[in-house]
């Protein structure tokens, strides 16, 4: 499917809500939709269990995290060949401990009967001599059945130490980078540990999901605090490791570190990245996406002045998007939030696939459709394009969304889906479990296909009429005015019939 993004855009305010409105069409047909096409809970979720914590998506494969149900546990979920999920395992800890978290951050290679890898990260772990979030990450691979089984638990060969090793896991299918970021290995030079400086642990893997090697890599100068492997991005030979404490600017406003992998198989810092518009507590760093030439940073907690305003919106936050040009990572563009609010922490989760980027606002408040909409959440799905900057495709809310849902703690996208992580959704398993947590599933189609079958036909045109008038994030806002009226009618007669 081609995914056809409008252009032509204007500010204006509908219903309380700052908005952007679309004044065209691009050619070629109505822009993208994403039509939810199911949610994913855990079949014994627990009240605040936070399924949706972290969440990963491979192929036809996806993997959400629930580090607070009981000592933790995952779901690994299974689409069949029209994308619809048909089944799903549920992976915990063989030795399981209350205070492991097992589930914390999820990393997932395909899984099933052809083979795959699963990764849980439990940055809590500690066994016997281990200090209290000394951490590991538990390796699952299929039996013969296709079940996924434990198979291994990975732990610095270092030996045991507080650094909540598995706080953050990614996997690019032949390499595994794993977070540390509270290690404090490093000395100054009065020989003295540099508390909190972070470290990042790579792996190459072998076709039995278990590492053959260990790589440490630090960044050049490690600081105090400074949270390095907070988040991670492997793409074959580069990686993009954040330090959201970093004081390299100014105190905690963070940094990017990018590494390259050398002949010799060690990791080399190539570059360190940060803007120069940095302030204090900005936590730029908090989530990085590194594919080929091309760098995303979330920046959630930055205080930005809006156009026509005299004082900053707190916590607006900001993403920042680098190209790299001659081997070095410059600036392309900064990308605000469609819908702008304070203390909404846009960036705080982000998901790049090469060609569609997802940004998550996991405190966004969607007061237009409900009363106590606060901190409900909310997605936007971006197209890059030849110029390497993005363009808005379409803004994402969850349909049932309610207050507190944290909808877009985690995002992953792969190839026409979003996965979305709303770690204190009540889950849906009958009894509603507060806070149970939920992953919801999305999956691209055109703007006007509400139904998501595949076509515009009747029935979409009897879900807008039902919903006609309404404002705010809804499927039925075919052309995105964040109001469902006859501008949405229009545009669903003319590409009436089947999608392109």
């Amino acid at each position: 499917m081609t995914i056809v993004l409008k252009t032509g855009c204007t500010l204006l305010v509908i219903g309380g809500l700052t908005t952007t409105s679309v004044a065209g069409l691009s050619e070629g047909g109505p822009m993208v939709g994403f039509h939810e096409e199911a949610i994913m809970t855990a079949s014994d979720s627990s009240v605040a269990g936070y399924l949706g914590w972290d969440v990963d998506f491979a192929e036809s494969v996806l993997i959400a995290g629930a580090p607070r149900q009981g000592g933790g546990h995952a779901v690994v979920g299974y689409l069949n060949q029209w994308g619809a999920l048909v089944s799903t395992d549920e992976l915990a800890a063989s030795d399981a401990v209350e205070t492991d978290f097992f589930g914390w951050s999820v990393a997932i290679g395909g899984l099933g009967e052809s083979g795959g890898v699963a990764f849980v990260g439990v940055p809590g772990w500690a066994r016997e001599e281990a200090p209290l979030n000394s951490g590991a990450v538990y390796v699952f691979t299929p039996d013969s059945s296709g079940v996924p089984t434990e198979a291994g638990i990975i732990t610095p060969t270092s030996g045991p130490l507080f650094r909540a090793y598995g706080n953050r896991l990614d996997f690019d299918g032949t390499r595994l980078a794993v977070g540390a970021f509270l290690e404090s290995m490093e000395e100054d030079d009065a020989g003295q540990p540099i508390a909190g400086h972070g470290a990042v642990y790579v792996y190459d893997i072998g076709s039995d999901g278990l590492p053959t090697d260990e790589q440490r890599v630090v960044c050049e100068i490690p600081l105090q605090g400074q949270s390095l492997g907070f988040d991670v991005s492997l793409d074959g030979d580069q990686m993009a490791v954040s330090a959201p404490k970093d004081p390299t600017v100014v105190f905690n406003s963070g940094a990017v570190y990018h590494f390259e992998r050398q002949s010799s198989n060690e990791w080399l810092q190539t570059q360190l990245i940060v803007p120069a518009d940095l302030a204090s507590a900005d936590s730029y760093g908090t989530a990085v996406a590194l594919v080929g030439d091309t760098l995303i940073v979330g920046c959630p907690d930055r205080d930005i002045i809006q156009e026509g305003d005299e004082e900053p919106t707190a916590r607006l936050g900001v993403v920042y998007v680098y190209a790299r040009v001659d081997g070095v990572f410059e600036e392309v563009q900064q990308i605000i939030s469609p819908l702008p609010q304070a203390q909404s922490q846009w960036g705080l989760s982000l998901s790049f696939d090469g060609q569609h980027l997802v940004i998550g606002s996991p405190l966004w408040d969607n007061q237009n459709l409900l009363d106590d909409g606060f901190d409900t959440g909310l997605v936007a799905v971006y197209e890059l394009g030849m110029d390497g900057t993005f363009t808005l495709g379409r803004v994402i809310a969850a349909s049932d969304g309610e207050e507190d849902d944290g909808f877009a703690y985690s995002v992953a996208i792969s190839e026409e889906r979003v996965l979305i992580g709303s770690l204190e959704g009540s889950a849906l398993d009958g009894d509603g479990t507060p806070n149970g947590g939920m992953a919801y599933i999305y999956r691209a189609t055109c703007s006007g296909d509400i139904d998501g079958n595949g076509a515009i036909q009747p029935d979409d045109f009897i879900e807008v009429l039902a919903q006609w008038g309404e404002t705010g994030v809804l499927p039925e806002d075919v052309v995105q005015d964040y109001e469902v009226g006859i501008y949405d009618l229009l545009t669903m007669l003319e590409y009436y019939g089947a999608c392109n």
